[in-house]
């Protein structure tokens, strides 16, 4: 099951790596955008995806620290609204408090 999982990885890691690739050069010819910002954003997503699944294929033990789920949240919002129809609305109401777990805090910047 691990060499299965990290072979997978591997490969998708080599298509985020070419989706990463070709937004930062959209960014040097066409100049930074908010559509661009947010291609980057899920390719570093994608690029923690292929970490955890690496992590769990070699079993290692990895660092966890506490992680707020309310950011977890607004970043799984927004790439959902870019993947739902525009048709669709997604409604999330904010705890009133913050919410902490155990995890493997995201290195992407927000």
């Amino acid at each position: 099951m691990g060499r299965l999982a990290s072979g997978i990885a591997h490969n998708f890691n080599n298509i985020v790596g070419a989706i990463v690739g070709y937004v930062e050069l959209a960014d040097e010819q066409e100049g930074p955008s908010l559509i661009h910002r947010e291609i980057r954003r899920a390719g570093e997503r994608a690029r923690e995806l292929v970490d955890q699944i690496l992590a769990f294929a070699r079993r290692r033990d990895v660092h966890r620290d506490p992680v707020d789920v309310q950011t977890l949240i607004a970043e799984a919002v927004s790439l959902l609204r870019a993947a739902l129809p525009a048709d669709v609305e997604l409604a999330v109401v904010e705890a009133e408090e913050s919410i902490l777990v155990s995890g493997v805090r995201p290195n992407c910047s927000r």
